[in-house]
């Protein structure tokens, strides 16, 4: 059999499809090598998406034949390929079409860890919803592989030096995915209807680690399942069903993460009185005892600045965002009321406040907007909040005082000229 010209330039892509399906496994590899390398270019992948219908139909079979030693190089560069022509809206809409998203999913067991990993970069890309619809996701049992695989590759973290976890990178797309099906109605329906939601919270909230590299993935998720709290949304029911049984836990992972550490300097007096920590929930208690014993009292400045560290600035504005889309339904109100979150808030704010960075600010307004909705309004937590201290300015605060300022004296100055003139 004459070997196929693998490596020149060729007119048309579906030149090349039928070495796809050749009889020698190592042309089968070549050949999928050659789209692989043809796909690391833009111009490359439009070109393979204008000849998807002759090209998708072998790098899918290539990579469903990934359990076969003789097939494992072939499946590698294909689900490479793959990876590449689904990070266009077309090609994903092709991929889809085609069976890419099955084929995917069918290999998340996969014993090649990088037929695996490629596999989860391509759920990611073919769940992003600025590709595709990530409704296909929600059919034949794809769901059930995509929790597994997460809880699969949520067990196998590494401790590293420093005593945070190292994720596989698999786990890292496979939460992309679930953060992008998260971002729909539908998703987040399925997702909190699904017999197995709760253990899904409890790996989510596992990532929410200080200095996880999963840190703002999980926030971002968790932030986009409380769009359910909303009247109307499908999963609002499965949601409040979760929250008067686990209410507490959850509200209190969410609100840990935003606490300050003791820092030596209070932001507004004391931290917590201790009225205060005997009202914390067990969840909430536990939590910050646990981040108090594993970092020393530390100068405020450098507290402040690990608000910005490892993603926490993002994680901060998507878990704060979290308890805040939560806050729409009086189940999630009145687990915070009785976790006592309202303290952490408070001391959140202040060092956030303390910073006088405007990045923050929408982290100010969204805690100020949710201690409003559970606690000003629905009369308070179960001890009576102290006075907040003198607080400082933002940054861009000073600066709208002093424009607000000089356009009053300007707009004073015009009034006394026109009195003059008119006498």
């Amino acid at each position: 059999v004459a070997d196929p010209p693998i490596g020149r330039s060729w007119q048309a892509m579906d030149e090349l499809s039928p070495f796809l399906a050749h009889e020698r496994a190592d042309v089968r590899a070549q050949a999928a090598e050659a789209v692989a390398a043809y796909s690391s270019t833009d111009d490359g992948v439009a070109a393979l998406v204008a000849a998807a219908d002759a090209l998708l139909p072998g790098l899918v079979s290539l990579l469903g034949r990934a359990e076969a030693e003789a097939e494992a190089e072939a499946a590698g560069h294909a689900a490479a390929a793959l990876v590449n022509i689904c990070s266009s809206a077309d090609g994903s809409a092709a991929a889809v079409g085609a069976g890419v998203f099955e084929a995917a999913v069918a290999q998340l067991d996969s014993g090649s860890a990088e037929v695996r990993e490629r596999c989860t970069m391509l759920l990611a890309n073919l769940t992003n919803p600025s590709l595709v619809d990530a409704t296909h996701l929600l059919r034949g049992g794809s769901l059930d592989s995509l929790l597994a695989a997460i809880f699969t590759a949520s067990a196998t973290e590494r401790p590293s030096e420093g005593g945070v976890s190292e994720a596989p990178a698999t786990l890292e797309h496979l939460v992309s995915a679930l953060c992008h099906l998260a971002s729909t109605d539908s998703g987040r329906g399925e997702l909190l209807r699904h017999a197995r939601a709760l253990p899904l919270l409890q790996a989510l909230v596992a990532l929410l680690s200080p200095g996880h590299p999963l840190l703002p993935a999980a926030a971002r998720t968790l932030r986009n399942l409380g769009f359910s709290a909303a009247p109307g949304a499908v999963g609002r029911a499965a949601l409040e069903a979760l929250l008067r049984k686990e209410g507490e836990w959850l509200v209190s992972a969410l609100a840990a993460p935003l606490a300050p550490h003791e820092t030596g300097e209070k932001t507004s007096g004391c931290l917590y009185e201790a009225e205060e920590r005997a009202a914390f929930a067990p969840p909430l208690r536990a939590a910050l005892e646990a981040a108090e014993a594993r970092r020393a009292a530390m100068p405020l400045a450098d507290a402040i600045a690990a608000i910005d560290s490892s993603g926490g600035a993002e994680a901060r504005l998507a878990l704060t965002e979290a308890l805040l889309l939560l806050s729409a339904s009086e189940d999630a109100c009145a687990a915070m009321r009785s976790a006592g979150v309202f303290p952490v808030l408070r001391e959140s704010r202040s060092l956030l406040l303390l910073s006088e960075d405007e990045t923050h600010r929408p982290v100010v307004e969204a805690n100020e907007r949710l201690v409003s909705a559970f606690h000003l309004q629905a009369g308070g937590t179960t001890h009576a909040p102290r006075p907040s201290a003198p607080r400082g300015q933002f940054v861009w605060e000073k600066e709208d005082a002093a424009r607000e300022a000089a356009a009053a004296a300007g707009a004073a100055t015009e009034a006394a000229e026109a009195t003059a003139a008119a006498a």
